[in-house]
């Protein structure tokens, strides 16, 4: 989203719902699902990526959410550092609330996860470049590459199973795995 916005990362919102309305609640299902949306869609205009619990179309319940939601965006969005993550929550309650986030890794004196530093050697990691990790987060380094990778690769069973035609052939199978891999890079 930052790259492909050009904007800062105290620019992104994360969007979390715990309310099971169909099922189990998105930021509980494996993998989670979740939105990002930049704040200022958040809040500015008609907010093209405001929450779709906020019931657009019930105006009482509509401007009651609304004008919550924008009186805690705006102020947690003013208050942000390079070390936090904004992010919109609706709890199981059905209730909402907005939060500045910020994560710190397990090593000594907690390496916070939204730094510039993360940040970077985040990316670079997903590109498969794993030279910062170990000097930004010490020995945790081994667990981020494993949580990578097993990410990657429940991505990959779960595009060949979506492509499984169910007669595949190992040889095709493989020939999808790796232009899967390909292209996930």
């Amino acid at each position: 989203m930052t790259q492909a916005e050009s904007i800062d990362k105290q620019e992104v919102v994360l969007e979390l719902d715990f309310y099971a309305n169909e099922g189990s609640a998105p930021a509980l299902r494996e993998p989670p699902e979740f939105k990002v949306g930049i704040t200022k869609r958040y809040l500015e205009g008609d907010r093209p990526d405001e929450p779709d619990w906020f019931y657009k179309g019930d105006d009482t319940y509509y401007e009651k959410n609304v004008s919550a939601f924008l009186a805690g965006t705006t102020d947690h969005y003013q208050r942000m550092t390079k070390n936090h993550l904004l992010t919109v929550t609706r709890y199981a309650s059905g209730s909402s609330g907005v939060y500045r986030l910020m994560l710190l890794s397990s090593v000594e004196n907690g390496t916070p996860l939204f730094s510039d530093e993360a940040y970077d050697a985040f990316d670079r990691a997903m590109k498969d470049d794993d030279s910062r990790l170990e000097e930004v987060f010490g020995d945790n380094h081994v667990n981020i590459i494993a949580r990578r990778d097993r990410d990657r690769m429940l991505r990959i069973r779960r595009a060949m199973s979506e492509q499984d035609d169910g007669g595949a052939s190992l040889i095709a199978s493989m020939a999808r795995m790796r232009d899967f891999m390909a292209s996930d890079r």
